[in-house]
C-alpha cells in the first residue's frame, strides 16, 4: 500500500520538476514541486478516507441485507473508518435485540403448544372414555372439561395481549378507579378457587379511600395471575393475603402486595421472575 503511494506521488512530482526546471528555472521548479506535493498528499488523505468510508457504507449494506433475509447472527466488524463506528455498534445492538426477540418468540410458542397439549389431550381423554362407555357423562366431568377449556381460553388471551404489547398497539383505557373495590372484587371472583383448593384467601382495605387512574380490566388481570399463581403454590390449609395501601411519601400511590406461605421463589430463579412463561422446577 504504501510502495503504491510513494510511486503514485514521486512519478509525477519528479515530471513537475523537470518539466518546471526546464521552463521557469530551478527556484520556480521548487515552488511546483511543493505545490504538486502538497496537492498530492490531500489527494492520497482525501482518497484513503473516501476509501474507507466505502467499505464502510458497503459493509453496512451488506450486514442489513442479511439482516433483512432473515440472519439475525450478522454483526459488522469494527470498520475502518471512525465515523461509521457508531453506527456499526447502533446495528449489532439491533441485530442482537432482533436474535433475541426471535428466541423469545420460538421459546413462546414451545411453551404455549406445551401448555395448550396437556388440556388438550385430558379433554379428548375425557371425551373418548365417554363416547365408549367407561366413564359416565355427568355434570361434574363435563364442569371439569370446562374448566379446561376456560384454562386454554384464558392462556390464548394472555397470547393476544401479549402480541399487541410487545406490537405498542395495546390500548389502555384509564379511568378514576377505587383499587381497594376493584382488588375486592377481583379476589372475590377467586373466592370459590381457594376454597376447592382449601387456601384460605383474604384482603386487606387502605384506612381510607385510594382513588386512582388506570385500566381496571388491565389492572384487575395483574392482581387476578397473581392471586392465582399463588393459589397454586399454597399447599392446602395455607393462606394468601392480598394487601391495598398507600406509600408513604409523595406522590401518592396505590401499593398492591399478594403474599402467601407457599415454597417462595429459589434464589437461582431470581433472574428469571420477569420472564414470559417461566415456570420453576
Amino acid at each position: 500500500m504504501f510502495a503504491w503511494l510513494i510511486g503514485v506521488i514521486a512519478l509525477p512530482v519528479t515530471f513537475a520538476a523537470v518539466l518546471a526546471a526546464g521552463i521557469a528555472g530551478w527556484a520556480g521548479a521548487a515552488a511546483i514541486v511543493i505545490a504538486v506535493l502538497v496537492v498530492l498528499v490531500v489527494g492520497g488523505l482525501f482518497a484513503r478516507f473516501a476509501w474507507r468510508s466505502i467499505r464502510s457504507v458497503n459493509d453496512l449494506v451488506d450486514s442489513t441485507g442479511r439482516l433483512a433475509d432473515g440472519d439475525a447472527t450478522v454483526r459488522m466488524a469494527p470498520p475502518p473508518s471512525p465515523g461509521f463506528r457508531p453506527a456499526a455498534d447502533s446495528f449489532n445492538r439491533m441485530a442482537e435485540r432482533l436474535a433475541e426477540s426471535d428466541d423469545l418468540r420460538r421459546r413462546i410458542l414451545a411453551d404455549i403448544g406445551h401448555e395448550l397439549r396437556t388440556p388438550l389431550t385430558i379433554i379428548r381423554g375425557e371425551l373418548e372414555a365417554m363416547a365408549d362407555g367407561v366413564r359416565e357423562l355427568d355434570g361434574n366431568e363435563i364442569g371439569r372439561l370446562l374448566d379446561d377449556v376456560a384454562d386454554m381460553e384464558h392462556l390464548l388471551e394472555d397470547l393476544k395481549t401479549l402480541s399487541a404489547t410487545e406490537a405498542g398497539v395495546l390500548e389502555l383505557h384509564r379511568e378514576s378507579t377505587d383499587v381497594a373495590a376493584l382488588v375486592i372484587e377481583t379476589v372475590d371472583r377467586l373466592g370459590s378457587t381457594a376454597e376447592d383448593r382449601g387456601v384460605e384467601l383474604s384482603v386487606t382495605q387502605p384506612t381510607r379511600e385510594l382513588v386512582a387512574e388506570l385500566d381496571p380490566r388491565r389492572i384487575g388481570e395483574v392482581v387476578a395471575n397473581l392471586v392465582v399463581n399463588a393459589l397454586r403454590m399454597v399447599a392446602r390449609g395455607g393462606r394468601v393475603d392480598v394487601q391495598v395501601s398507600e406509600s408513604d411519601g409523595p406522590p401518592r400511590l396505590a401499593v398492591i402486595e399478594v403474599t402467601d406461605d407457599g415454597p417462595g421463589i429459589p434464589p437461582d430463579q431470581f433472574e428469571q421472575v420477569f420472564e414470559r412463561f417461566h415456570k420453576g422446577a
